[in-house]
């Protein structure tokens, strides 16, 4: 290992790379005066030797700062509102998966991370970007989406899937509008858009080179292949097309490195990050702009059960190496103290209450210490019937007189879509619960009372 962080450090001295993130540093005070190019903004690829898969991310801003948080899965989880909205319809969810996500501006304000599952998922501005607008879906903001989509979801099937299901909140004047590359542990990757209001997706057969930057796949590819350059060197068009001849001309070398050779490559003087999710090995390699130290962690180091503490990361000069042990239990007082600078980066307006719902909008989750796909208590069964059903869920209760039961139903996708708390439960008693307004498919009925928890799968069908 030691001979390997040495290769590595050797290579970026020799690419210069090394000496292009310790400017980082020096210029970013420079460039804060500039108005922000957003075509500027983050790189991303993937590479395979065999079964070995990575994704390389390089995240370029003019803000360093960012958190590493230990995501739990089994936690209820209900989508920020922020001061002014009205939201009708919040999505809420169980996450299903625990994860590791990079955070800018705010704990599950998630850039890119990696789930469980081994599920990759990175943003990348894009200012063509339009969402649409799904009658009778919950939303969620921009700022949790991807938060959202490593807690649900495996694969790149399951996330596209979730486009129909889910709108995207974000003020049209927000800076970030985007388009997300997401890769899983299958080695398939896809490329989201929102152009127009719909959804347009590059995946497998559509999706030529595996790489993406800040112009639409489209656009980048008919580039590319069009053989010539030209204009900054910088441009999204031009880190796409120097991105793209490196995965043409890779030739099975070491997959990890060859990542670090494709972000050098396409670096600019805003590179903040330089990433690489080694998804077979479940491990994330780390370089920034304030530590040049390559740093890695895998994922198995961590407890991802929701009844152990939150974790996070904020990183040293003198952070090399295997970090795991550098995470420190996470705090809304440390999101407080993150959170605020980055708003005033932004040029945010905001109260002193504002600042603190925000930073302790993650104390609003709670933990369900399994997995819904598992019964606490296997002594004491609930009846559900009838199944398949159309209109009616009847439910026999085992409780004792007088518990109270929290009852919810999921989805397919993990969304809460039935939540209810009755209080004064008789013993032997049965709920009838209307699930008309459901859609027809699978769902989850979870009920818990004090010290017991039940599930039981059923079918909503049409009359």
């Amino acid at each position: 290992m030691e001979i390997f962080f040495t290769k590595i450090f050797a290579f970026f001295s020799a690419k210069k790379y090394y000496n292009k993130l310790i400017a980082i540093s020096i210029l970013t005070s420079l460039i804060l005066i500039l108005i922000p190019d957003k075509t500027k903004a983050c790189s991303t690829f993937f590479l395979k030797n065999g079964e070995h898969f990575v994704v390389g991310r390089n995240l370029d801003y003019y803000y360093a700062d960012y958190m590493v948080t230990v995501n739990k899965r089994n936690v209820r989880k209900t989508a920020f509102q922020y001061a002014g909205e009205v939201v009708n319809l919040p999505a809420s969810w169980f996450s299903k998966y625990g994860s590791i996500s990079f955070n800018m501006f705010g704990r599950e304000v998630t850039a890119d991370g990696m789930n469980e599952a081994g599920l990759v998922i990175s943003v990348l501005i894009l200012e063509e970007t339009e969402y649409p607008v799904i009658a009778n879906k919950p939303s969620i903001s921009l700022d949790n989406w991807i938060q959202y989509l490593l807690d649900n979801f495996a694969t790149v099937e399951e996330v596209i899937e979730s486009c129909s299901q889910i709108n995207i909140r974000y003020n049209p004047v927000d800076f970030w509008r985007v388009h997300i590359f997401v890769t899983d542990g299958n080695g398939t990757n896809a490329v989201l858009e929102f152009i127009n209001g719909e959804l347009v997706l590059h995946t497998k057969e559509t999706l030529e080179k595996t790489a993406i930057t800040n112009s639409t796949y489209t656009s980048s590819i008919a580039y590319y292949n069009g053989g010539v350059q030209s204009g900054n060197m910088e441009s999204s068009l031009n880190r796409y097309f120097n991105v793209a001849k490196m995965l043409d001309e890779y030739n099975n070398e070491d997959p990890i490195d060859y990542a670090y050779d494709v972000l050098a490559v396409c670096a600019q003087r805003i590179t903040q990050r330089s990433m690489v999710y080694d998804i077979s090995n479940k491990r994330i390699y780390l370089i920034t702009s304030g530590n040049t130290n390559t740093r890695y962690f895998d994922l198995s180091s961590f407890d991802f059960s929701c009844d152990q503490p939150a974790l996070i990361y904020r990183e040293t000069s003198a952070d090399v190496g295997e970090i795991s042990g550098n995470f420190i239990p996470y705090t809304w007082q440390i999101n407080q103290d993150f959170i605020g600078p980055g708003w005033d980066f932004m040029g945010k307006t905001y109260t002193e209450q504002e600042l603190i719902d925000f930073s302790q909008y993650p104390e609003s989750f709670s933990c369900i210490p399994t997995s819904i796909n598992q019964i606490l208590n296997t002594e004491k069964l609930i009846k559900v019937y009838p199944n398949p059903v159309n209109q009616f869920l009847k439910v026999e209760l085992p409780f004792y007189e007088n518990d109270q039961v929290h009852i919810t139903i999921l989805n397919i996708s993990g969304q809460v879509v039935y939540d209810e708390i009755k209080n004064n439960v008789h013993e032997n008693e049965y709920l009838k619960i209307n699930i008309n307004s459901l859609q027809n498919g699978l769902h989850v009925l979870t009920i818990k009372s004090e010290g017991s928890a039940y599930e039981q799968k059923f079918i909503k069908v049409s009359d």
